[in-house]
């Protein structure tokens, strides 16, 4: 056999295939499955109950249906809402509107008045970015300044966007300017450090936000709700840190993003997108439960993966592909546990994509060594064996090899033996040449439609061919098959004796026999020079069947065991009950004539006359028998078990059989 994979070839294969698992994992499409991943966690996490202390106040619809008016809306309206904000108890309000140019100067006074009168107003601001070929050029663009005093809040309201358009963070600081929800979480709880925007600036980068759900997951209300106070019950707002701005849709599974609306996590699984005032209201819930989705360093990442893919690749070196495969269920499971675990306890996120893929990819590996190595072995095997044994043998040898042994093995199978008749008649007339090109477009006409019906040829004998059913590789239906493949072999021939007139003047024929029954499949021969083949009683009579044909001038003769095992598939005359010669126990035999329902009118009535001749025939009265095996030939008189049988009776006639007769009919030769 060919030699083992080395170990080093094996780690080697390993590593490169971990190297493109986690190079994969760093790639735009690594990050691609990196987010599904996060919004999958959402998915599995599912909502959480929001906290009470943040409430948003939405321009939505239903307020511009109430107000009757059209955006922007007068800036007076705005500070009467947050008027009745603060008188109703809210303690920080933050505005998700940007009031960066001078309106009307009365309502301009009107809002200012409101805000220098309520510190804790947080007022947005937003950068624009101007890209062009040569520079990029980013303006903060903030209120309107005679609109604010140095108490006024000022916030961000940019929100930095995936790669995918999706929202799942919040940048902490930008150009030195607080995000709209961290400076609402610090006015609202100044008492608490974490919160101070420098603090926040010094953790530098991003926050990953922790979502408790889809849009109007936080509790929400209409604007003219809060505008109009007898919409609300009195102290709705108490100590409350509240968000104004824009959500004008109210259908969660909105197909097109309105503006300042964006997609989420939870989008994915058909949530819809969040209104961005929302998502600064989620990420200051985020920063006031000290909940942020955390996420390891990378290197701490990519030695997690690698760690894994190697260990994998030492456990999927020594096992079978099969039980490989459940031990990756295992670790798969395992991982998609932990990480679940992980975030929804401890809001640490664990890359799946760096757990996975590694993993998958040791898996992957494993059968990759594995099917290389048999690939070897079967290049071995096909080398040594193909040139002497059978196609079928030697695949059941790459499959199992195992069994390339000498023995044998008990089987359920089905023989054919079939042959060219008169074979020595027209070989006189022919050159040994053309001979063989005549057997060998015959023989291979026949051996086409053995392999057609997935049989498999035993054997070449002379100008027969010996196929079988069953072996190397069970067949269930291995009696049908060899019974189909014999029906095509029968039409075969007669193309076969149209074509061999035109080339050489010569008409063929054949006979065919067929068994079913136990027999014994296996390499029989010497140590180094055996033939896989299949010995047994079946496999004699199947050779008697086919030389039987000769006597009753049939075509393709069965034995009862093979007629028992094809059921109705097939239209079967009975033809005899025979001793053969070898054998002392008679066989009853069948005549295959067809495919069930295929026979005319015609044929079915010589049959019915052809048994009740028969049943005459042993009943000892052979006048009457012979009348009507005489009727059988005149509805086809080429029928040769009639002109047999009709024979027979015209013989017992003039000289009656002994009284000890049993109907069957000795074989004197084979």
């Amino acid at each position: 056999m060919a030699a083992p994979l080395k170990f080093r070839t094996k780690a080697l294969t390993g590593l490169a295939a971990l190297g493109l698992a986690l190079g994969f994992c760093l790639s735009p499409w690594g990050r691609a499955w990196d987010h599904f991943a996060w919004d999958s966690l959402f998915l599995l996490r599912g909502r959480l109950d929001p906290p009470p202390e943040v409430v948003v106040v939405a321009i939505d619809e239903p307020s511009f249906g109430v107000l009757g008016l059209q955006w922007p809306w007068p800036r007076s309206v705005h500070a009467q809402l947050m008027e009745n904000l603060f008188r109703d108890g809210a303690r920080v309000v933050a505005l998700d509107i940007i009031f960066a140019e001078p309106s009307r100067p009365e309502e301009d006074a009107r809002l200012a008045e409101v805000i220098k009168s309520h510190p804790d107003i947080i007022l947005a601001a937003d950068l624009n970015l101007v890209r062009d070929q040569n520079f990029v050029q980013q303006t903060l663009v903030g209120p309107w300044p005679e609109l604010i005093s140095p108490q006024t809040g000022l916030g961000l309201i940019n929100l930095p966007l995936d790669s995918d358009g999706f929202v799942r963070r919040l940048s902490l600081q930008d150009r030195g300017v607080t995000p709209l929800a961290a400076a609402a979480a610090a006015r609202f709880r100044p008492q608490e450090p974490r919160l101070d925007p420098q603090a926040l600036a010094a953790r530098g980068g991003e926050l990953g936000i922790n979502f408790l759900g889809p849009p109007r997951s936080v509790k929400t209300v209409s604007y003219y709700q809060a505008l109009l106070p007898e919409h609300l019950p009195a102290g709705f707002f108490r100590d409350k840190l509240v968000f104004v701005g824009a959500a004008t849709t109210t259908e969660v599974d909105a197909r097109q993003r309105p503006a300042d609306h964006f997609p989420t996590p939870f989008s994915r699984w058909g949530g819809g997108y969040m209104a961005g005032v929302e998502i600064h209201a989620q990420a200051a819930l985020t920063l006031l439960r000290d909940a942020p989705i955390r996420r390891p360093p990378l290197a701490a990442v990519l030695a997690l993966g690698l760690g894994l893919g190697l260990a994998s690749c030492l456990v999927f070196f020594r096992v079978k592909p099969l039980r490989g495969g459940l031990i990756l269920a295992g670790e798969l499971a395992a991982g998609l546990g932990a990480a679940h675990l992980l975030f929804g306890r401890f809001c640490l996120y664990l890359p799946l994509t760096f757990v996975v893929l590694p993993v998958g990819a040791a898996y992957l590996v494993s059968p990759f060594v594995h099917y290389w190595q048999t690939w070897k072995e079967k290049s071995f095997i096909r080398k040594a064996f193909a040139t002497y044994l059978a196609p079928a043998v030697v695949q059941q040898l790459l499959a199992n090899p195992e069994r390339l042994r000498l023995g044998g093995e008990g089987v359920e199978a089905t023989v054919l033996f079939a042959d060219l008749a008169g074979f020595t008649t027209f070989s006189e007339k022919l050159t040994p040449q053309t001979l063989v090109e005549l057997l060998n477009r015959c023989l291979g006409r026949l051996s086409e439609i053995i392999f057609e019906h997935d049989g498999m040829i035993d054997k070449y004998i002379g100008d027969a061919v010996m196929a079988v059913w069953g072996v190397p590789l069970a067949q269930a239906e291995h009696a049908s098959l060899a019974c189909r493949a014999a029906l095509e072999m029968r039409e075969a021939v007669k193309e076969l004796s149209d074509q061999e007139s035109k080339l050489t003047g010569t008409r063929i024929a054949a006979r065919l026999g067929i068994s079913s029954g136990p027999m014994v499949a296996g390499n029989v021969g010497a140590s180094r020079y055996f033939n896989y083949t299949v010995l047994g009683n079946e496999v004699n009579l199947a050779s008697r069947l086919e030389g039987l044909n000769r006597a009753y001038g049939s075509t393709i003769a069965l034995s009862e065991h093979t007629a028992g095992q094809i059921g109705d598939q097939f239209e079967l005359r009975e033809l005899d009950l025979v001793r053969v010669k070898g054998q002392h126990k008679p066989v009853r035999i069948y005549e295959l004539l067809g495919l069930k329902g295929s026979l005319k009118p015609a044929r079915v009535e010589l049959d019915r006359v052809f048994q009740a001749g028969r049943r005459l025939y042993r009943e000892r009265r052979f006048a009457e028998a012979g009348a009507l095996f005489q009727q059988a030939l005149a509805l086809d008189p080429g029928d040769g078990p009639a002109q047999t049988f009709l024979e027979r009776c015209q013989e017992y006639e003039q000289a009656p059989p002994p009284q000890d007769w049993d109907g069957v009919y000795t074989a004197t030769s084979k």
